[in-house]
């Protein structure tokens, strides 16, 4: 496979082609492909025309090549800088010259092509009919300052139609507003949007490869309210909207209209349609899933169950680590599905996986006599904690309703349950490590524990996974399944966050903050694989089998 490579189409456009070629080519690129079109295209420019092959190029490539990044090459001269960027691998056409020009003679204007194969496949089907824009009913003009907004999350081709008009259209500056984690709450898998800066860096970085050129500078604004720039600047002539915010770019131009600025001219784009998701490396997306069209929502939904981090290095140190269990820790707060996920790596895992659950190991810590039963005592009231039956277990239903009331005293409780805690996995982990011939495949351990962070318990694995739903998901199950008042689970899960934050949040990340992916802040970014159990129990069983798989695809090779 080659990493980089250019598709040029040196006859009259087709669809017909265009799919055939794009079909091709995807075989062969694995990551990104450029795309140029017919000469006649560039040289003879119509916005009109170009307008609707950009939208026409992009959802041919949502069906003909989903997973390959396309950039159709936009008619405009690029930067030097930005031509020696772009390293092609390899040159895929349907003719063995352009113009009359050898097609290696054509891409080495385009980009390095050194060393670049050359594929010519003439036999592309033409079609029966040409694709011709309507260049009889011109409406699409220049204009000299436009604007677009949007997350951008997952860049997709959705965004690729958006921005690339917005560039074609831009003659002497384009600014993209970027929304800010502050307005995305409600939005479906939230803490998997990807954070501000890297969706800048990603759009930024599409633009250049388009030929975005220097006469139209890019710059970024933070969108932190649904209007942003345009309702206080009245330079602006010109914003791309797509059917979603149409309602949005009316409210702006009546804003604009109370300052007695131009009204915009709106520049309205159809979604590009995409493939319904369900092959080998996609999810069949949940029975009520409401997309039709591409869109960031269904591309995060595809990260569940997948590897998103890069496991740590083997958290072995200072232990024997020949044919030591491979550890799992299981995070996620109170109600987010972790007993069920627990439940489906066991059918999956069989004899091979040994489930840890932490809660259940803190009951033996608190028994009588131990260690952990002496300091309680100690530093709680005997006569409230302990029950006045033999043999005097402490009651846990008191003690929690005593710690979650005061953060001092949930901090001595830690400090005394969680070191014992931590030594009864370590401990555990070696028995398991001591029982496993040389001839087994690696076993696999998981630590199922809603405070794998705050306690410091990730620390023992070599990944880290998470279970999720939205906030008021996890207030409801957890009232429900503890038979308390929805306030009190909401503040019991206020308590759990705390903690959260203050060891991988910075004192200000929860597990239901937005833009979490890409970042190192927050236990979401901290995690090597996400799940959502909000939906289906077959869909939360299909993130668990990927998860599964790869996993022992993973570590089988390693071990091997």
């Amino acid at each position: 496979m080659y990493g980089c490579g250019l598709c040029i189409l040196s006859k009259s456009f087709s669809v017909q082609r265009l799919s055939a070629l794009l079909v091709r080519a995807s075989t062969i690129v694995s990551s990104k492909l450029y795309l140029k079109l017919p000469s006649p295209l560039y040289t003879e420019l119509c916005l009109q025309t170009w307008k609707e092959l950009i939208s026409v190029c992009y959802a041919t490539a949502s069906t003909a090549c989903p997973s390959t990044s396309v950039c159709l090459l936009l008619p405009r001269p690029a930067p030097a800088e930005v031509i020696a960027a772009r390293k092609f691998e390899v040159i895929i056409t349907d003719s063995d010259a352009i113009d009359n020009v050898p097609a290696l003679d054509v891409a080495r204007k385009l980009g390095d092509a050194i060393g670049a194969e050359v594929q010519c496949w003439p036999d592309c089907p033409d079609g029966e009919t040409q694709y011709v824009g309507r260049t009889d009913k011109v409406t699409v003009h220049s204009q000299s300052s436009v604007c677009l907004g949007g997350t951008f999350d997952q860049l997709h081709n959705g965004h690729r139609v958006l921005l690339s008009v917005a560039a074609l259209l831009a003659q002497r500056r384009l600014l993209v507003g970027v929304t800010d984690a502050s307005m995305l709450q409600r939005k479906v898998l939230a803490p998997l949007i990807q954070a501000y800066d890297e969706r800048c860096q990603v759009v930024a970085d599409f633009l250049r490869d388009i030929n975005c050129t220097t006469e139209a500078p890019v710059t970024f604004a933070r969108l932190t309210d649904p209007f942003g720039p345009p309702i206080s600047d009245p330079d602006f002539t010109c914003i791309i909207a797509s059917p979603e915010s149409l309602s949005s770019c009316q409210k702006i131009n009546q804003r604009r209209s109370e300052k007695d600025f131009p009204p915009l001219h709106i520049e309205e784009i159809q979604f590009t349609k995409g493939e319904v998701w369900g092959s080998a490396e996609g999810l069949h997306c949940p029975s009520d899933w409401p997309e039709e069209k591409i869109s960031s929502s269904t591309y995060r939904l595809q990260l569940l169950g997948r590897l998103l981090r890069s496991p740590r290095p083997q958290a072995a140190s200072g232990h024997d680590s020949r044919r030591r269990p491979y550890v799992i820790g299981l995070a996620g707060p109170a109600g987010s599905g972790k007993s069920s996920i627990c439940r489906h790596l066991s059918d999956f895992g069989g004899e091979r996986l040994s489930l840890l659950p932490a809660d259940q190991i803190a009951h033996g810590i608190y028994e009588p006599g131990t260690r952990a039963y002496h300091a309680l005592i100690e530093n709680f009231a005997p006569d409230v904690i302990i029950c006045s039956e033999p043999p005097h277990r402490i009651d846990r239903k008191k003690l929690g309703g005593i710690v979650f009331s005061s953060p001092d005293k949930l901090r001595t409780l830690n400090g005394v349950v969680w070191p014992e805690i931590a030594q009864s996995l370590k401990e555990e982990i070696t028995r398991i490590q001591s029982l496993t011939p040389a001839s087994a495949p690696l076993p696999v351990v998981v630590i199922d524990a809603a405070l794998l962070f705050d306690a410091g318990w990730d620390k023992l694995c070599d990944e880290v996974w998470v279970s999720y739903v939205p906030r008021d998901a996890c207030e409801r199950r957890l009232a429900e399944r503890q038979k308390i008042s929805l306030e009190e689970a909401k503040s019991r899960l206020i308590s759990q966050s705390a903690g959260v934050k203050s060891t991988v949040g910075d004192d200000r990340v929860d597990w239901w903050t937005p833009c979490q992916r890409g970042s190192n802040t927050g236990p979401i970014a901290q995690s090597n694989v996400v799940f959502c159990t909000e939906w289906e129990v077959p869909f939360t069983r299909s993130q668990v089998e990927r998860a599964w798989q790869s996993l022992l695809t993973r570590i089988d090779r390693s071990s091997s």
